[in-house]
């Protein structure tokens, strides 16, 4: 993209506005209408907690401008005011600086771990585009779903406990090649992963609407639950990965849906209550 003015730097909500001042905390340039104060009376953005933060400057000069190489830190703020509102604001793989490809995915997951709450508040709720997230949520979704398979069949026998476990597969379990079966199963991943996140996504924004959530239409609500899913790369981790998952995960959707309907903690809960209980209803017996 040509820039225009190589001096101008866009406020990171309005980027077509130049910014007069920079946040305290995390350095994003603000223009006088995104402009807040905290207790001690310095500037910071709305997404950075009202806490004091003694020993810093408010910066009413030009702020800083970001090193221009594609990255993160482009990722996060504009360089000019010509460009698009609809990007993403801090989601590299919606980024239209960034080339689509493993750069903008390691990027979106890496920015997903290094400030959660920061990265799902810097989501465009406004866009109705849901293939982009569709197609992050998928890659990020198969990769949590291959290293269960990885675990499965590097140990074939937790897959027959858990045939063994209903009563339907207490009889296939004892003919069928766990190897094979898997091997079976692998091309269903990636339909599997994207009809469950869009049977969430419509139970999640069916509650809200219930709820007396705003009028944001279901691609907001499959926005959060799409950028949720970079926390599959947490099955990766031995033992505690699939507990740890489980548990980000709760947390990115409450905090993504307060976010994206601006709800209260509990209307959010409420809203994911069918969805965090559905896990233990389907581990539920089935019969005597």
């Amino acid at each position: 993209m040509k820039q225009k003015n190589p001096n101008f730097i866009g406020c990171i909500n309005h980027k077509s506005v130049s910014a007069r001042a920079m946040c305290v905390r995390c350095g994003a340039p603000l223009c006088g209408e995104c402009v807040t104060r905290d207790g001690s009376g310095l500037v910071v953005c709305a997404v950075c907690p009202d806490e004091k933060a003694a020993g810093f400057e408010t910066p009413t000069a030009d702020p800083v401008r970001a090193p221009e190489k594609p990255g993160f830190k482009a990722a996060r703020q504009s360089k000019d005011g010509t460009a698009d509102d609809s990007e993403g604001t801090f989601i590299p793989w919606e980024d239209t600086r960034i080339r689509k490809g493993l750069v903008s995915f390691g990027l979106t997951v890496y920015f997903s771990f290094r400030s959660p709450t920061r990265y799902l508040k810097g989501i465009n709720y406004e866009r109705r585009d849901i293939t982009t997230p569709l197609i992050f949520a998928l890659i990020a979704g198969c990769l949590g779903q291959l290293a269960m398979w990885s675990q499965l069949i590097a140990d074939p026998e937790l897959l027959r406990k858990a045939m063994m476990a209903t009563p339907q597969g207490q009889v296939q379990a004892q003919d069928i090649d766990p190897h094979a079966f898997l091997l079976q199963l692998l091309p269903i991943i990636p339909i599997a992963v994207s009809a469950f996140l869009f049977v969430k996504a419509w139970i999640g924004h069916s509650m809200i609407r219930l709820l007396g959530g705003d009028s944001r239409p279901f691609s907001a609500t499959f926005r959060v639950f799409a950028y949720t899913e970079a926390m599959a790369i947490l099955m990766w981790v031995p033992h505690i990965g699939t507990s740890a998952y489980r548990f980000m995960t709760i947390f990115m959707l409450l905090t993504g849906i307060r976010a994206a309907h601006r709800v209260s903690l509990t209307t959010s809960m409420l809203a994911l209550m069918p969805i965090i209980l559905m896990p233990v209803l389907f581990s539920m017996p089935t019969g005597a």
